[in-house]
C-alpha cells in the first residue's frame, strides 16, 4: 500500500491501527457478557465514519458481517440454554448453582465456549493480516460481504470510496470535454469571423476597381 493510501480519515491515523481497533475491539466485546450481542457495532461504526480509505472500509464491513453472524449464533445459543436449563438462564462459569444435569450443561457450555474461541482466533488472524496491510477475506463469509456492503450502503446512504473516485474522474472528464468543446467552438467562430471579414474586404476591393 502506498504511503499516501495508508492513512484513515478517522483522526488521520494509520489504516492498520484503525482496522486493528475494529477487529480486536469486537473480539474483546465478544467475551464481555451481554456486550457480545453488539460486538459487530464497533466495526460498523468505523465503517460509517471512514470516508476515504477503501482498505479500512473493506475490512470493517467484513468484520461487521462476521461478528454479526457470531453474535446471532451466540444469541440463539443463549435462547436454547434458557429452554434446556431454565433455572440457569444466563451462561456462567459457576455451574454449581444450576439445577438439573450438570454434565449436560457443562457439555453445552464447552461447545459454546469452543465456538467463541474459534471465532476469536479467526479475528486474531485478521488482526495479524491487516497489521501488515494484507488483503484478508474470511472464507466463511467472503462471497456475501459485497452484497452485505451494498445493503448497508443503501440503508445509510453511503457512497463507495471507489465510486466517489470514479464520479470525480467522470466529472473531471466532463469538465475537460466541455472546455475542449468550448475552445473548439470559439476557434470555429473566430475562423468564421475572419472568413467574413476577408470576403467583405475582397468585395470592397472589387467595387473600388469597378468604380475606377
Amino acid at each position: 500500500m502506498k504511503k499516501e493510501e495508508n492513512r484513515s480519515s478517522i483522526g488521520n491515523m494509520e489504516a492498520k491501527v484503525i482496522c486493528l481497533i475494529g477487529y480486536l475491539g469486537a473480539i474483546i466485546l465478544l467475551w464481555m457478557g451481554g456486550l457480545a450481542f453488539f460486538s459487530w457495532a464497533l466495526p460498523l461504526g468505523i465503517y460509517i465514519l471512514e470516508t476515504k480509505n477503501e482498505y479500512v472500509k473493506k475490512q470493517m464491513i467484513q468484520a461487521t458481517l462476521f461478528f454479526l453472524i457470531v453474535s446471532l449464533i451466540f444469541a440463539i445459543s443463549n435462547i436454547f440454554w434458557g429452554v434446556l436449563f431454565p433455572s440457569g438462564y444466563t451462561l456462567s462459569f459457576n455451574l454449581r448453582n444450576f439445577e438439573g444435569s450438570t454434565l449436560a450443561m457443562t457439555a453445552v457450555y464447552i461447545i459454546i465456549t469452543t465456538f467463541l474461541v474459534i471465532m476469536s482466533l479467526i479475528g486474531v488472524i485478521a488482526c495479524s493480516k491487516v497489521w501488515n496491510y494484507k488483503e484478508y477475506n474470511i472464507f466463511i463469509i467472503n462471497k456475501y460481504t459485497q452484497k452485505f456492503r451494498n445493503k448497508i450502503d443503501s440503508i445509510i446512504g453511503i457512497t463507495n470510496v471507489d465510486e466517489k473516485n470514479n464520479q470525480n474522474s467522470n466529472t473531471d472528464v466532463g469538465t475537460n470535454t466541455n472546455s475542449t468543446n468550448t475552445s473548439t467552438n470559439n476557434h470555429t467562430n473566430n475562423n468564421n469571423n475572419n472568413s467574413i471579414e476577408h470576403d467583405k474586404t475582397l468585395k470592397d476591393t472589387l467595387i473600388n476597381d469597378i468604380k475606377k
